[in-house]
């Protein structure tokens, strides 16, 4: 199985901020047995998102995008996600409930452009952020999580244990350890 990371930043490419999410993924990808042969890091417009996504999304099993969605202007991968497969943004109920509960609980007044931050493309399963605002999303192939290393980390494992668990599921596997001497006569009864 294999994976590609696209970094979402332009703050990763002008030297403002160093990248240390794509190793974390890395490293826990390669623990459950995925590959990543791809790595990529785009700025903050739609346009490259979505030239990424066209790379990746035929040439892997899962493509895992971070950065890119908080409620600012520049946050736009849930958008370029959304244009990439066709689909509308939504915003669902229960997740603008919790978002309301997680401002009312810090003592904060919810705006108007935080509401950005549970929207998402029509059909994304959402992965709720336990440590900040904006849930992770899954759709399609397509994974997107919080730039913010702390809140990757809190998502990532809750994401990759589904995901292994949806691709594996409940299949079981058998082997047996052949003898030299075992194997022609165990291949013909299998062939």
């Amino acid at each position: 199985m294999k994976a590609a990371c696209i970094l979402v930043g332009t703050e990763l490419l002008n030297g403002a901020m160093v990248d240390t999410n794509s190793l974390y993924m890395a490293e826990e990808l390669n623990k459950v047995g995925i590959e990543l042969p791809y790595k990529m890091t785009v700025r903050d417009v739609k346009e490259e998102i979505i030239d990424a996504l066209q790379f990746c999304h035929s040439r892997v099993d899962l493509v895992i995008l971070s950065g890119g969605l908080g409620p600012t202007l520049d946050d736009i991968t849930k958008e370029a996600i959304a244009n990439f497969l066709g689909k509308k943004m939504i915003v669902e109920a229960e997740e603008l409930e919790v978002l309301h509960q997680k401002f009312a609980s810090r003592g904060l007044p919810i705006l108007e452009m935080n509401t950005k931050e549970v929207e998402k493309p029509e059909g994304a399963i959402s992965f709720e952020n336990s440590v900040g605002m904006a849930p992770a999303i899954y759709l399609d192939k397509i994974a997107a999580f919080p730039g913010v290393p702390r809140e990757l980390y809190d998502m990532f494992p809750k994401f990759l244990s589904y995901f292994t668990q949806e691709k594996i599921g409940n299949r079981k596997f058998t082997s047996k350890i052949l003898l030299p001497t075992e194997f022609r006569s165990h291949f013909w009864r299998i062939g």
